[in-house]
């Protein structure tokens, strides 16, 4: 029921009938903006300037997006670098305690050798084992200290 304030509402009352299917086609009412002639009756000069209006801000969010999508692409590109040269000094770290470990390892049987060739029996073994001398024979082995007395 029109009122003052709104002489055709949009909805009556609850209990009236659904409204019927259009009679129009879809074609008909959809805007066209290439701006070709058209056959259908002509469009209001304010629904030309919406549709063109929506027209531009879908060209601006495809401007924004293939903006972002290209730095995208560039900043992956630029951390497949950095991760690549990552991972090989990552290689070369792991090397290098590879080679640490086997330099300690010989340090601390250097270190043995030395203490058992600083004992007499030490010294007399290995000259023994590179055949200076034979097995049971004694050697004599005067300290430095005596030389200089």
């Amino acid at each position: 029921m029109p009122s003052p304030s709104n002489p055709s509402p949009r909805r009556q009352a609850a209990n009236t009938a659904p409204r019927a299917a259009r009679s129009t086609p879809r074609a008909a009412r959809t805007v066209d903006l290439s701006g070709a002639p058209k056959t259908a009756k002509p469009v209001d000069p304010g629904t030309k300037r919406r549709a063109l209006k929506k027209k531009r801000a879908r060209q601006g969010n495809l401007v924004a997006w293939t903006i972002a999508g290209a730095i995208t692409v560039a900043i992956a590109g630029t951390s497949a670098g950095i991760w690549s040269e990552y991972q090989g000094v990552r290689g070369r770290v792991a090397q290098k305690h590879a080679t640490l470990a086997d330099l300690t390892a010989q340090f601390e049987s250097s270190k043995r050798r030395l203490r058992a060739l600083s004992a007499a029996s030490g010294k007399e073994r290995v000259l023994v084992e590179n055949g200076f001398i034979k097995p049971g024979e004694r050697l004599l082995l005067f300290p430095k200290d005596a030389a200089k007395k």
